[in-house]
């Protein structure tokens, strides 16, 4: 029996027999001393004992049974920038009993929880700057004397320690370990193609193992979306216009009479508090990413121009109409253009949403290295905009659930 081990200085593949597992050597091009993984664990049907939860398979350190649980979910990694100063986006990394730990959790809600006590790591309109990607994918690129901290500050955080975690990378995922698929069949199957022919055309390689859309799903109601698109022109307005173009007098009347704080996340409602100025000065450099939300919300009420996933943010002469003619400026009401909306149907909803979906599957590869996006789309300020377009669309469809609980995995 033997493993093939890469050597994490020169990227050679080192071929190491059964004698050498779990020992270090010395690898014969570059000199770097790598770890052999112990012998690959058994697959969890042929374990002597299963386990009922990741936690339980790390304190037994079973490393079958871990790959079941971890090969079969997707994480939301935070980015941040690296520290070299080179510009790239890193994961976050902390440090454990003097072990570096990759940060992951299993939702966004769970990095949510993670960050509430952090408020400079959300942007101006509440979001945390972050990418999903499968568990094999989280565990396979770790360098070795790396683990994994899953779900700090909460009731599911999961240390695995460097050796668990090099364990993990010599096992092989299994079909039987995916993420059962949601949606499904033919106007599912020809949804999807209409996506992928799209933007393929345009440059985009998505993955072609996504889940199909779901079309049973329903757009919220026109109210919903209707609130929520004027609750985020009244914050735009409110940290970027000045003074003199849009008078605090008279976005505080529009607030008030339209209730739109009850539209508006946590972060946003806190950006708001403050007074003009300070909003400008903190927020104005990233409150332009809530026109990317606004102009999807307004295409599902019946706005006419519709969302792109080129390589540039919103036009200021859409911005203009969206703000001052669709909405009404400060003169517009919820009620008004609940009445004036001409809300799409749930299969052209889904559709979009799915389109933006695949691109969004493309943006976090790209921001991972891969080749997936067409030249000159940069992975994170054009990928920016296809995750604030996408998540806008996604929660037109997520009935019942919170925006920043808003499902973005791909």
């Amino acid at each position: 029996m033997e493993l093939i081990v890469p050597c994490p200085g020169c990227q050679k593949k080192l071929k190491a027999k059964e004698k050498l597992f779990g020992k270090r050597v010395k690898c014969p091009a570059c000199g770097q001393v790598l770890l052999i993984p112990e012998a690959p664990p058994r697959y969890a049907e042929e374990a002597e004992d299963s386990c009922e939860s990741l936690a339980e398979a790390v304190e037994k350190q079973n490393a079958g049974e871990a790959a079941k649980f971890i090969h079969g979910l997707q994480f939301t990694l935070i980015q941040v920038k690296d520290e070299s100063g080179s510009g790239a986006v890193t994961p976050m990394m902390a440090e454990i009993d003097d072990f570096p730990v990759v940060v992951a959790f299993e939702s966004m809600a769970h990095a949510q929880q993670f960050a509430a006590a952090m408020p400079e790591m959300f942007d101006g309109g509440g979001s945390i700057p972050g990418f999903v990607v499968d568990g094999v994918d989280l565990v396979k690129p770790l360098p070795q004397g790396c683990g994994l901290l899953l779900n700090p500050e909460t009731s599911d955080c999961v240390v695995l320690p460097p050796g668990l975690v090099d364990k993990l990378r010599t096992i092989e995922p299994r079909p039987d370990w995916r993420l059962p698929a949601k949606g499904g069949g033919p106007e599912a199957e020809a949804v999807r193609a209409r996506a992928m022919a799209f933007l393929k055309d345009r440059g985009f390689s998505p993955a072609d193992w996504l889940p199909l859309p779901d079309m049973t799903r329903k757009v919220r109601p026109v109210s919903e979306v209707a609130g929520r698109l004027m609750a985020l022109g009244a914050l735009f307005m409110w940290a970027s216009a000045p003074e003199d173009a849009i008078p605090t007098k008279a976005l505080q009347k529009h607030l008030k009479r339209n209730k739109l704080g009850k539209w508006l996340t946590k972060n946003e409602a806190a950006c708001m508090s403050l007074s003009r100025k300070k909003a400008r000065n903190e927020h104005g450099g990233s409150v332009g990413w809530r026109l990317e939300n606004m102009w999807a919300l307004a295409w599902v009420l019946g706005f006419d121009a519709e969302p792109t996933i080129e390589a540039s943010q919103i036009d200021h002469a859409i911005v203009h109409r969206m703000l001052f003619e669709f909405l009404g400026g400060l003169d517009g009401t919820v009620e008004g253009l609940v009445q004036k909306s001409k809300l799409r149907s749930a299969s052209e909803v889904n559709a979009m949403e799915d389109r933006f979906y695949c691109a969004h599957n493309a943006v976090r590869s790209a921001q991972t290295g891969e080749d997936t996006v067409p030249k000159g789309f940069h992975p994170v300020m054009h990928g920016g905009v296809v995750h604030e377009r996408r998540h806008s669309l996604t929660w037109c469809l997520s009935a019942g659930t919170a925006w920043e609980d808003t499902d973005l995995s791909t």
